[in-house]
Order: C-alpha cells, then sequence, then structure tokens
C-alpha cells in the first residue's frame, strides 16, 4: 500500500468530491431533463462561486486541452444553488472543449464586484455558428449534441436572476459571460 503525498492526496479529495457533488446535480437534472419547462427549482443558498467554478476546471483537465484558471483571491459571493451552477458552468466548459475538438486553449475568468459576479469562459476555436440560434433549445451544430446545453445553461442563469451573453473573442474564438447578482 502506498501514501499519497499531501499535496496529491487534497487534489485526490477535492476532485472525488467535485465528482459526488456533479452526481447529485445530474441526478437532480436527469430527473426532470424529459421536459425543459421542468427544471428543477434551485435550493438558494449563499456560496462562494470559487470552489464551484474550481471544481468544474479541475474535472474538465484532459490531454490536448490548456485550461487557464486564474482563481479570484477573494470569495465571490452569490445566493445560489451550487449543484445547478457546478452543471451550467460545466457545459460551458464542455462547449469550449468540443469546439476546439479537444486540442487548445480555455480560459476561465472569474471576478465579483459590488452587485455583480462576473464569469467569462472563452477559448480559441472556431468561434460561434453564423446565423445559429444556438441558445433555443434542440439547436445543435454537433452530429452527438442534443441542443440542450446551452439552452439549459441560460435557464439555469435566469432562475438565479443572472443572464448569459455569447460574443466573439478579441483574436478568434468564442466568449461565453455569465453575470449573476452578488449575495
Amino acid at each position: 500500500e502506498t501514501e499519497l503525498p499531501a499535496d496529491q492526496k487534497d487534489r485526490l479529495d477535492r476532485s472525488v468530491a467535485t465528482i459526488l457533488e456533479e452526481v447529485e446535480g445530474l441526478n437532480r437534472l436527469a430527473a426532470s431533463f424529459s421536459e425543459l419547462a421542468r427544471l428543477p427549482v434551485p435550493e438558494m443558498k449563499p456560496l462562494d462561486l470559487v470552489p464551484v467554478v474550481t471544481g468544474v476546471v479541475e474535472g474538465a483537465a484532459e490531454p490536448g486541452l490548456t485550461l487557464r484558471w486564474d482563481p479570484p483571491a477573494q470569495p465571490v459571493r452569490i445566493l445560489g444553488d451550487a449543484a445547478l451552477l457546478r452543471q451550467a458552468i460545466t457545459n460551458l466548459v464542455r462547449n469550449a472543449s468540443e469546439a476546439l475538438e479537444r486540442k487548445g486553449t480555455i480560459w476561465v475568468h472569474l471576478s465579483g464586484s459590488p452587485g455583480t459576479a462576473t464569469l467569462v469562459v472563452e477559448d480559441d476555436g472556431p468561434g460561434w455558428p453564423e446565423g445559429e440560434a444556438v441558445l433555443e433549445p434542440y439547436v445543435t451544430t454537433k452530429a452527438t449534441g442534443t441542443g440542450l446545453g446551452l439552452s439549459l445553461v441560460q435557464r439555469t442563469l435566469f432562475q438565479h436572476g443572472g443572464s448569459l451573453a455569447l460574443e466573439g473573442r478579441p483574436g478568434g474564438g468564442a466568449r461565453a459571460v455569465v453575470t449573476l447578482p452578488t449575495a
């Protein structure tokens, strides 16, 4: 039996906790996935977005993909449902990863100011498809996509009093900007 170094054990513990939280969120989402209009009602609680985003970024790591995440030094406090927000952020990062065909760079930036938390997910991929209503349910440009990912993100953010904006990234690529009210 081999003992892991403390830093690896801590990272493994965080990863396992993130996976368990992700499974909880997926179970809740799957329970009402059959009808988009019946998303789970958020269980609003005070939370810090920094560990939520950190868990998503750590869970998205894969060979060929460069993830740039520099967590803010201060907590970014909101009132929200951690499991639903984790799923929404996961959808944004997964969307960027799939657009890059898992080879490229994704930047994740989180900041808080009085009244507003802003999360930006950017990639250096092909950018948003022209003329596609990618926020509409069942609209997809992927062979295996359901067309629900970005629509679910938008609905979850709306339930939290927030919004989603899709933009081009200066220099090429796509940018998703999430805004949420701070607590």
